[in-house]
């Protein structure tokens, strides 16, 4: 068996199953265009949307990039990457400077809270930002992965703010008789011509510069009993066939040949096409889907 040489150019990285920074705001879980973000260990809010929802009035200086802030007799003052801010004319410092996200002022939420006296809470394990709500609020929020939680992962994971979602598409390989996996896939507006790619349903990353379709993951191995029932259902039952194996860089290869016709199967179920296969490179056969 010829050496394998694999023309992924994509590398994965597994993202933390948390779809990005979820908020909660008198106990309703709140939805905005842009979703908040952790800077310097400090986590910022949408400006207007959070204030308003604790019956804040909001106003904004574009001369001074001063955002203000006003509920009963509180007066709170931030400027766009500024650590000074006032609060009732009082001086204060901040640990992070309010900054704009896609032309969304974001502050830190915990000052403003606590400015207004009202109380804020944060949650390690679903990364949720609860004001003036209780833990038993965090059952309100799906865990379902979409397309704008994936891109806020994409965002977090590359540090980058602006991509193109190009839709859900598909990988080639998968095992045997089951569904490939699916991506959502974003480009980046510039800076890269990569692509991202974030699993449907795991939210594991794949980034790089190759093809989607050529993403080759890593699933469950099977036993030998599995590989061979897949052999009987490609092959047939009664029909008689040669199986080889061999090892390479650790994964089990299992040479199949019957009827003047080959498969390749790895010990994950994952089929490849026999000459393509014997020529030194991976190729998923027509039969992939059924």
């Amino acid at each position: 068996m010829k050496k394998l040489v694999a023309s992924l150019l994509l590398v994965s990285s597994l993202a933390s199953p948390v779809y990005g920074i979820n908020l909660i705001v008198n106990s309703e879980v709140v939805e905005s265009t842009q979703s908040p973000v952790q800077q310097n260990g400090t986590t910022l809010v949408p400006a207007r949307i959070v204030s308003e929802q604790l019956g804040a009035n909001v106003s904004w200086d574009s001369s001074s990039n001063t955002t203000t802030i006003t509920k009963g007799n509180t007066t709170i003052k931030l400027t766009l990457n500024s650590t000074q801010a006032t609060v009732n004319g009082q001086a204060t410092t901040l640990s992070t400077a309010p900054i704009a996200v896609n032309g969304t002022t974001m502050i830190p939420v915990r000052f403003v809270s606590e400015a207004l006296n009202v109380p804020i809470d944060w949650d390690a394990t679903s990364q949720t930002v609860l004001i003036n709500s209780n833990t038993s609020d965090l059952s309100k929020i799906s865990n379902e992965l979409n397309a704008d939680k994936a891109l806020q992962l994409v965002k977090n994971y590359s540090g980058q703010t602006a991509f193109s979602y190009a839709g859900i598409q598909s990988s080639y390989f998968a095992v045997y008789g089951q569904k490939a996996p699916e991506f959502y896939v974003f480009y980046p507006d510039y800076g890269s011509d990569g692509v991202y790619a974030v699993h449907t349903e795991t939210g594991e990353i794949i980034d790089g510069g190759g093809s989607v379709q050529h993403i080759l993951m890593d699933f469950p191995i099977l036993s030998e009993n599995q590989i061979y029932g897949f052999v009987q259902r490609y092959f047939g039952e009664n029909t008689a066939t040669s199986i080889d194996t061999e090892v390479i860089n650790g994964r089990k290869y299992y040479d199949c040949y019957a009827g003047g016709s080959g498969l390749v199967f790895r010990d994950d179920g994952v089929a490849f096409d026999y000459n393509a296969f014997f020529d030194g490179y991976f190729e998923p056969p027509y039969f992939m889907y059924n």
